[in-house]
């Protein structure tokens, strides 16, 4: 009894020193009336999506980074907020839209996550961010291949694909700033570095590859998100 206790005590204190704070929405909250009908056809316009949603202490109009998961939850990487306060970046992240959906599926929670960021606080439209990790990642390429009015730039993490855009939107897709992250482990690294190369190949000048020394299919620590989110927001 003593050690179911324990570990229930345990669970508790980890549910309560989440960075992030649970909001929820439906696409008929945060679209038009007309614009939700036609997003039917993706996902019911009255379905509740769960966002995972820290904003940076400190009051000020924040950017914000609408990441996309390769797994069902939607919460920080370990030590991440500390380098989002850094750079004042709000993070938005959805439940449940892991590899598993649909692929139009969680290119339209992603831009759910990135309106119902902007009512939650006000949002500083020049550094709006879409990034994912694996699976993710391959997401977020896609969404700034379609949407890059809405994103000054990406951050892949061990997994992205290259996307040509349509030609109105090919001007777009080359001003936008992009990075890469895979390292010596990352079983995506020959992948990564391809698609970073027909990115550059395709008139992108603002793209960093880095290339992590002992790292694999994973997250990067904080000082190596430091780095990414600096060349983002770089001008």
């Amino acid at each position: 009894m003593r050690l179911i206790a324990a570990l229930a005590l345990g669970a508790t204190a980890q549910a309560r020193e989440s960075p992030t704070v649970e909001h929820r929405a439906t696409i008929a909250s945060l679209f038009s009336a007309a614009d939700a009908a036609t997003l039917a056809a993706t996902l019911p316009p009255d379905r509740v999506i769960k966002f995972r949603v820290r904003i940076p202490p400190g009051g000020q109009r924040s950017g914000v980074l609408v990441f996309v998961r390769a797994r069902r939850s939607g919460e920080l990487p370990d030590g991440w907020e500390v380098a989002l306060d850094r750079a004042n970046l709000a993070w938005i992240s959805a439940d449940d839209f892991g590899n598993d959906k649909l692929s139009a599926q969680r290119v339209l929670v992603a831009l759910m996550g990135l309106k119902l960021a902007a009512q939650i606080a006000p949002l500083d439209t020049q550094r709006q961010y879409i990034g994912g990790m694996s699976g993710g990642g391959r997401i977020a390429s896609l969404v700034m291949a379609r949407f890059p009015k809405l994103f000054a730039g990406a951050l892949y993490v061990a997994g992205a694909d290259f996307h040509p855009p349509d030609e109105p939107l090919q001007a777009l897709v080359v001003a936008r700033r992009y990075v890469f992250i895979t390292g010596d482990r990352d079983f995506n690294r020959h992948e990564m570095k391809q698609v970073y190369d027909q990115y550059r190949s395709n008139g992108v000048t603002a793209a960093l590859l880095i290339e992590l020394p002992d790292f694999g299919h994973e997250y990067p620590q904080a000082q190596h998100l430091d780095q990414a989110l600096a060349f983002l927001d770089a001008r």
